[in-house]
């Protein structure tokens, strides 16, 4: 059975979606981060059972009251690759698969992106979803590849493209999926066509 991970941080103000604090102020940054998390987490609810990933490991609650009833689990590792690697690793080792993770900040992904990654899944090994940003909202596997998480520059715009060349390292199949914009900038808030809070 497919699972689908929404990995989150915890929407506290000064903590999440920094740049874009920079641009807009701290409290239109964390609103935003609020609305658009629910937004996605409906989305793609609708259609998919979501497990939540969240950072930090005491936010439970506050997730829970975020984006309402999903199991919620707690990131584990000591950047974003460890955290990856062991929220897939779980799932493939409770029997789920494929694995498929989006994030909280990609406005325009929905149920029908994650259903387009599910089919590419049916005969590739990995999906990828990248971003603008050169980062990515989407990664999905068909079975175990840890090392795909492994020296991988985070936080960079090289994160898809060294992405894809561990896939290929690890001899796997990759689907690249069209390219989206996540929301970090004040210049992401209008090229998405969202008004300012």
């Amino acid at each position: 059975m497919t699972a689908v991970l929404l990995f989150a941080k915890a929407p506290r103000r000064g903590q999440v979606k920094t740049r874009l604090a920079a641009d807009l102020g701290e409290e239109a940054a964390l609103r935003l981060y609020r609305e658009i998390g629910a937004r996605v987490a409906t989305g793609v609810g609708e259609r998919y059972a979501l497990t939540v990933w969240h950072d930090p490991p005491e936010a439970r609650d506050e997730m829970r009251a975020w984006l309402g009833e999903h199991p919620y689990l707690p990131q584990r590792g000591r950047d974003l690759g460890e955290r990856l690697s062991h929220a897939f690793a779980w799932h493939f080792a409770k029997g789920d698969g494929p694995v498929i993770v989006i994030g909280a900040d990609a406005p325009d992904v929905s149920g029908s992106t994650v259903a387009e990654a599910e089919r590419h899944l049916r005969d590739h090994d990995a999906v990828i979803g990248p971003s603008v940003d050169g980062g990515y909202y989407l990664l999905g596997l068909r079975a175990p590849s840890p090392t795909v998480f492994e020296g991988i520059p985070w936080g960079t715009d090289q994160v898809f493209s060294v992405t894809v060349a561990r896939c290929r390292v690890c001899h796997l199949q990759v689907q690249v999926l069209s390219v989206l914009r996540d929301l970090d900038t004040a210049a992401d808030l209008e090229a998405l066509g969202i008004r300012r809070p």
